[in-house]
């Protein structure tokens, strides 16, 4: 129960944009009670680290802190023998938004994500976020092989067809985008463009 209260403040910290050294605090109280609840605090600890790179909020020197924090805590869920999917996409995708940050990240997050896919190769997120990661460095073939590969698991995922037509259109490759748009259903992209906004 102690824990679950302290992962809240956690959550409240950062909702009230409190100072790092309060919310990293928050989160390592948590933390420090090792219990049941650790692995819920690692989790509400990665969605909060994927949006601090973008918070402008933050001071460059805070944001490195923080997802330094976040890294560090997931390294030790994915280190565990029974690894969990999940945490690999948590950890994969905090180290893509944090490029920035720190020059390793690139290849710890494709390392992540890789060896997430082998985990679940049925798991069309995860190519999603391995093609992010890839086109975030400008590795547009790359992008596109590995959104190729998730559409081929199921063609009906809108989402990877386009995503794919959008990597063609930005590098310029009409055929990327042509081969995307024969899998693209307009009524279900139409609503989901109706949703997202």
């Amino acid at each position: 129960m102690w824990q679950s209260t302290a992962i809240i403040r956690g959550l409240m910290a950062r909702a009230a944009h409190v100072p790092m050294d309060a919310l990293i605090g928050s989160f390592q109280e948590a933390l420090a009670y090792d219990a049941f609840g650790t692995t819920e605090a690692r989790e509400q600890l990665g969605n909060i680290a994927r949006g601090i790179p973008g918070d402008s909020g933050y001071s460059p020197e805070d944001k490195a802190r923080f997802v330094k924090f976040a890294v560090e805590e997931l390294r030790k869920e994915v280190s565990k023998p029974a690894k969990d999917v999940k945490h690999m996409i948590f950890l994969g995708s905090i180290l893509d938004r944090s490029l920035a940050l720190d020059p390793s990240y690139p290849a710890e997050a494709e390392r992540t994500l890789r060896e997430a896919v082998s985990i679940s190769p049925t798991k069309q997120m995860l190519y999603l976020e391995l093609a992010q990661l890839y086109l975030t460095e400008n590795r547009i073939d790359e992008s596109v092989a590995i959104l190729r590969k998730a559409l081929q698991l199921d063609t009906a995922y809108q989402e990877i067809a386009v995503n794919m037509a959008i990597v063609g259109d930005l590098a310029k490759k009409p055929e990327v985008v042509a081969e995307a748009k024969k899998y693209i259903n307009i009524t279900v992209t139409n609503l989901l463009l109706k949703t997202s906004h």
